[in-house]
């Protein structure tokens, strides 16, 4: 894995393809275009990228993307409910990138890289605020979602094992 790039979205509904255009390209070091994320995960101007989306269609998704770029399909991920800040360690410890569902302090639910972890911060690759944005631990609502559909303490974990290492 590279370092981590950051890419602000390109359009105003896309927080979730620009955080997962990141952790693609930190992991296989291609850039993938924010469009074709668009489409593949089903992000939509009305909804956004739910949690959801990432259910139903990120494997269908990263396979896309390998036969595109004629690379194994190597990808792990893990998508849950309900995380807490050591879980998220552990996982970028082990080299997954870690997408966090939260809501932003305007009250939409938004998406972004976690970038780094402490006792009194939690510093994101945010696709709105840019790289290192930080929040004191207190003042980060972890809930995301729709008022429809919250989510609680959501993450999508990303890694790609690199056999050639």
């Amino acid at each position: 894995m590279t370092e981590i790039p950051y890419h602000s979205k390109q359009k105003p509904f896309a927080c979730g393809p620009a955080a997962l255009r990141m952790a693609i390209q930190a992991l296989i070091a291609e850039d993938v275009g924010e469009d074709l994320l668009i489409k593949l995960i089903g992000t939509s101007e009305k909804w956004g990228t739910p949690l959801s989306a990432f259910e139903i269609n990120l494997s269908n998704l990263l396979t896309t993307i390998c036969k595109e770029l004629n690379i194994d399909n190597r990808f792990e991920f893990i998508i849950e409910q309900n995380g807490c800040a050591s879980g998220l360690q552990k996982f970028q410890d082990t080299g997954y990138v870690v997408l966090l569902n939260y809501t932003k302090p305007d009250g939409q639910a938004h998406w972004a890289v976690l970038e780094s972890l402490s006792d009194q911060y939690i510093s994101l690759m945010d696709p709105d605020f840019g790289p290192c944005y930080k929040y004191e631990w207190h003042q980060f609502n972890w809930q995301g979602g729709s008022n429809l559909n919250r989510t609680d303490s959501a993450f999508v974990a990303i890694k790609y094992e690199d056999l050639s290492k």
